[in-house]
Order: C-alpha cells, then structure tokens, then sequence
C-alpha cells in the first residue's frame, strides 16, 4: 500500500496578485487625483496673492500721479513689491502659476486700469472672481479681468 503525501506548497496565488494590484491601483488613482486638486487650490491662491501685491503696487503708484495713463504691466513689474517676488521673468512680464502673462492696461479714459490673465478652466476664473468682493471682476472664456480704480457710473 502506498501512502501518498500531500506537500503543500508556498506562495502566493494569482488571485492574491491581482487584488493586491487593484488595490495598489485605487490607491494610486485616489492620490493622484487628490495631488491634481491640491495642486490646482495652491495655484489659484497664489493668483489671489499675486492679485493682491499687484493691486496693491497699482493704488501705490496712482497716489503718485494725477491719474492711471502710465500704470501698466512695465510700471507694476518694476515696483518694489514684485522686484523680488519671483513673478516677474527677465523679459519684464508678470507670470501667474500657470505660465499666462497678467497684464495690466490703463482703460481709455485713465480712469482705472484693466488687470486681466488666463486661467486653465471657466471654474478656476470664477473661483478666483468669487474671491473679489468688486462687483468689477468678471470672466469671460477663461480670462479673468479685474477693473481697479475710479469707475465712473459703477
């Protein structure tokens, strides 16, 4: 008579491999969606300070003069409060996070200037329109424009 033993063998089945992958996938998947998200809120508040340091510079440099014809993107890029921000490229251009240029432009009449730059997505420029209490911020497509000054008839 002879007697079979059964040795048992060790390892790990397929079916253990492929759960431990799909988990490791989820996991993954969850992160790299979290890291996206992040990622995105940090940029548009880093927009909202730029805005910020920018309208600042603006209200600085219009007590100075008689009204807003010489403020642009030349005379904020040069101001004190970007010299050293690192927002400003060699060229002399004012960069949010998302590498579009801000520019700012004196309306025609010099009574305010026009700050305006483009963002990834409409939800981005309204969350960052949301972020102005000024009823002179708006969006259009994905640009974001912002009114700062006298406006007259507002």
């Amino acid at each position: 008579m002879k007697v079979m033993l059964r040795i048992k063998q060790a390892g790990i089945s397929l079916l253990e491999v492929m759960l431990s992958l799909s988990i490791i996938a989820l996991i993954l998947v969850m992160a790299t969606k979290y890291f996206h998200v992040a990622s995105n809120s940090q940029n548009l508040n880093r927009v909202r300070s730029q805005v910020g340091v920018i309208i600042t510079a603006i209200n600085h440099l219009k007590s100075y003069q008689a009204d807003y014809s010489q403020i642009n993107t030349t005379a904020i890029a040069q101001s004190a409060a970007l010299k050293d921000s690192g927002d400003v490229t060699t060229a002399g251009d004012i960069k949010n996070p998302w590498a579009s240029n801000i520019t700012i432009t004196p309306d025609a009449s010099s009574t305010f200037v026009v700050l305006s730059t483009d963002l990834p997505s409409l939800s981005e420029c309204e969350s960052l329109k949301a972020g102005f209490a000024s009823n002179e911020a708006s969006c259009s497509d994905r640009t974001f424009e912002l009114k700062v000054g006298t406006i007259v008839g507002s």
